[in-house]
């Protein structure tokens, strides 16, 4: 009986070790992983195949506006006509993509296209094939909207708008490629 007992602890004390090793390595990993997530260039491909320098435009004093959603997403639909406004809105300041996460066998580019005219999005569409963007992001769910400022910083992150855009548009000093009016 005694035996048994002892077995039992150390299993337990076994399996409480592998646990506690697991979690320090997951610890490590993410620390080492997330210097170089956010260390990586952002280039976009909207669905036109125009490819956009995304660390370009925030040093030139654009900040990012990326939103990630679906055809199919109720929430994301119920959010497109302030998107479309604030697009027109900003769009001089702020450079809006959509984001459409997923493989070719999901999504459906024709209907996304036709989708975004629907809801009136003007911005550029960008199609994220492998994933990247929703893992460099951590999206889980749609939609999802975030705001990138100086050195890809995050400024804002919802799954609706922000309520106020002022303190993400830059101040006309701060916007070196722009000529006065």
């Amino acid at each position: 009986m005694t035996r048994r007992v002892r077995r039992d602890r150390v299993c337990r004390d076994s399996s409480l070790a592998r646990s506690a090793r697991r979690a320090a390595l997951a610890v490590l990993l993410f620390a080492a992983w997330a210097p170089c997530a956010a260390a990586e260039p952002l280039e976009l491909v909207d669905m036109n195949g125009e490819r956009y320098d995304a660390d370009a435009l925030i040093a030139a004093g654009h900040p990012v506006v990326l939103i990630f959603w679906h055809t199919w997403c109720r929430s994301c639909k119920g959010e497109a006509p302030k998107i479309a406004r604030a697009a027109e809105e900003y769009g001089e300041t702020l450079r809006f993509f959509g984001v459409i996460s997923g493989p070719d066998r999901v999504i459906d580019d024709e209907k996304v296209r036709r989708v975004a005219r629907e809801w009136g999005y003007s911005h550029p569409q960008v199609r994220d094939r492998d994933l990247a963007l929703a893992k460099r992001f951590r999206i889980f769910g749609t939609p999802v909207v975030i705001v990138l400022g100086d050195g890809g910083r995050e400024l804002y992150r919802g799954f609706r708008l922000p309520d106020d855009w002022a303190p993400f548009v830059p101040t006309p000093a701060a916007q070196p490629d722009r000529e006065a009016s």
